[in-house]
């Protein structure tokens, strides 16, 4: 899996993001979100998150491995500020989804589009936190549907993608977002240089949370 484990949760955020050439969906504030969950006294999973909007609410989506069993989760934007959780965290059955609620200003926050349109030759970005470096942009390609002992989930090719980007989003060039980082293909008995993806619309389907394009 693609979290990372530390000790205590400090978080140094680092320079604005670029903007994509040609691109302007995904400005110097994304939607990405940095997530820490506390298993116990000096243990964290860390991870990424996606900003949505999930039947009318503003929520966290993240791979449910960085949360599960969790006994408090934090929240933190690319501008710092710190939101609190609200209410019990939903994990969404048979996928490696958990959706978080929090309290989330309307006011400069982007909010992503999931999106379940695919194109196979199309650069993909993930927004993630490798090796604790937070808010990092990595280049990526899609690569296949069929992986061996992950039905349902998409691969992609991510050279520099690394532990601490799960829970990440997976975008195309629009901004749109594709699918959340729930491991390295090595975890499924595949070759290095892969990540493993969860499709985001099958996902939030399950959820009862319907698509809007």
């Amino acid at each position: 899996m693609f979290r990372v484990l530390i000790g205590a949760l400090v978080i140094a955020l680092g320079a604005p993001f670029p903007a994509l050439a040609g691109d302007t969906t995904l400005t110097t504030q994304p939607q990405t979100v940095l997530v820490g969950a506390q298993l116990g006294p000096n243990l964290f999973h860390v991870g990424a998150g996606v900003i949505i909007r999930a039947s009318g609410s503003l929520t966290i989506v993240t791979a449910a491995h960085v949360v599960r069993d969790a006994k408090s989760i934090t929240i933190q934007t690319a501008a710092g500020t710190h939101l609190d959780v609200v209410g019990s965290t939903v994990f969404v059955p048979g996928h490696d989804l958990a959706l978080v609620r929090t309290t989330l200003p309307e006011d400069g926050l982007h909010v992503a589009t999931p999106d379940d349109q695919v194109a196979d030759n199309a650069p993909l970005y993930v927004w993630g936190h490798p090796h604790s470096k937070p808010f990092v942009l990595s280049e990526a390609h899609f690569l296949t549907e069929n992986i061996k002992n992950a039905p349902g989930l998409f691969a992609i090719t991510c050279p520099t993608c690394a532990v601490g980007d799960s829970g990440g989003g997976v975008f195309d060039q629009r901004g749109h977002l594709l699918g959340i980082v729930s491991k390295s293909a090595e975890d499924v008995g595949s070759i290095t240089g892969i990540v493993v993806a969860e499709p985001i619309g099958p996902a939030l389907t399950a959820a009862g949370i319907a698509l809007n394009h």
